[in-house]
């Protein structure tokens, strides 16, 4: 909970919704692409899959650095 509120919560929340509506676009394509016979599933595996996961954990790593940057900046206001 103290990452979640270092962050921001609308920030959070923000992050969430967006993810779910990228994660149903892409989930969309590929089921669309799956519907080819053999190479559609493979094409999903091996190339749509990884960059879902890519996108999925940079974001979510820029959202936690944000947090961190947040608490260094307030610190760092502190000294001046």
């Amino acid at each position: 909970m103290g990452i979640i509120t270092k962050i921001g919560w609308v920030d959070f929340i923000v992050w969430y919704v967006v993810m779910i509506i990228i994660g149903s676009g892409m989930l969309f394509v590929a089921s669309i692409i799956g519907l080819i016979p053999i190479l559609g599933l493979v094409l999903v595996i091996l190339i749509l899959c990884p960059y879902i996961n890519l996108l999925f954990t940079r974001a979510l790593g820029l959202l936690f650095l944000s947090g961190f940057e947040n608490q260094c900046t307030a610190q760092d206001n502190d000294y001046y």
